[in-house]
């Protein structure tokens, strides 16, 4: 998946000072959640990387917990659900952040419809401008415009795919990549020329569809959304 460009919120016009900082422990709590998604996945991910030949996957947690688990019926259906909430908890981060800032420009509760809006093209973002970022100032939705996948920010893209389908559709679509590598392999016996005694081990990456590495992936999304409610927290005050 490629995620494009940071997206930058430098604003070079003049934007209206807001009477109040937006309160913001709502959207750190979503922030650290997701974060903590992240961490569960790279877990289950390592886990994942040592399976055994009969699909079994052996989960030594650092708390003492011992567990034997299915690498195709309980561990990657597990971390495709990880990828998941760890893509809803970014987005709601989003939606929460825009919600009072309409608050905050118009100062009265935002509309049920507003949200972050994902668009493909300006005039879908036009279109939406009095739903989705109702009572939001001009200024402000200039800003936001900046953050859409038709300016080069891919990864936004990328957010809403992966958010859209765990909501919607089903689990995440990730894939795992396997790999073998022979670690021995014994001198043949000069009776038996063709047997070879090898000893196998196999190892297994997650990546989407696409084969983009599912780490690397969403710890970009992370870092992007971040940068840019702190560029707006920054510009609030």
């Amino acid at each position: 998946m490629n995620l494009g460009a940071t997206g930058s919120l430098t604003n070079t016009g003049t934007a209206p000072v807001v009477r109040s900082v937006i309160r913001l422990y709502e959207i750190q709590a979503k922030l650290r959640r997701a974060d903590k998604h992240l961490s569960e996945l790279k877990t289950e991910i390592a886990f994942a990387r040592n399976f055994h030949s009969d699909g079994s996957v052996i989960k030594d947690y650092p708390d003492g917990r011992h567990q034997v688990a299915d690498l195709f019926d309980d561990v990657f259906p597990d971390i495709r659900a990880i990828i998941g909430g760890f893509a809803n908890a970014l987005r709601s981060s989003l939606n929460y952040f825009v919600a009072q800032l309409a608050k905050v420009d118009s100062g009265s509760p935002a509309n049920r419809s507003v949200q972050f809006p994902i668009e493909d093209c300006p005039k879908l973002f036009k279109k939406h401008r009095t739903t989705y970022l109702k009572g939001i100032s001009d200024e402000h939705v200039t800003l936001i415009e900046r953050l859409q996948p038709y300016n080069g920010c891919d990864w936004m893209k990328t957010l809403q795919l992966l958010s859209n389908i765990d909501k919607h559709r089903g689990l995440v679509a990730a894939v795992p990549v396997a790999s073998s590598v022979a670690n021995n392999a014994s001198t043949p016996l000069v009776s038996e020329p063709r047997k070879v005694k090898m000893d196998i081990q196999i190892t297994v990456d997650i990546t989407f569809s696409d084969r983009t590495r599912v780490i690397e992936t969403l710890e970009v999304i992370q870092l992007r959304v971040t940068d840019a409610l702190d560029q707006f927290d920054a510009l609030m005050k």
